[in-house]
């Protein structure tokens, strides 16, 4: 299991565990998918939440941080990092 999916693993588990969300994944190379979209979004509380999940010391390439913006500007809330920690707390205060 590489590092990246380690953390998507840990942050989707946490998600999961809130009723009322709901969640989907983006598997790369899969059908419809466009590269540099963030690797899963959800829907919770009426919030449109993206995610890009990133392996300890990685950084998004130019594709992604132009999807990062854009999703910003249209409303979106948006995190990308490596820790499901940082997630945690970031999660905690959008939400709670």
């Amino acid at each position: 299991m590489t590092p990246e999916t380690k953390v998507k693993n840990a942050i989707c588990k946490f998600l999961l565990a809130h009723d009322g969300l709901y969640l989907e994944r983006r598997q790369a190379g899969g059908f419809s998918y466009r590269a540099g979209a963030p690797d899963i979004w959800f829907v919770y509380r009426g919030r449109h939440v993206e995610v890009e999940f990133k392996a300890p010391g990685g950084t998004a390439s130019s594709l992604q941080l132009k999807h990062e913006d854009r999703l910003r500007a249209a409303g979106s809330l948006y995190w990308r990092g490596h820790s499901p920690d940082d997630f945690e707390r970031w999660f905690a205060e959008q939400f709670e």
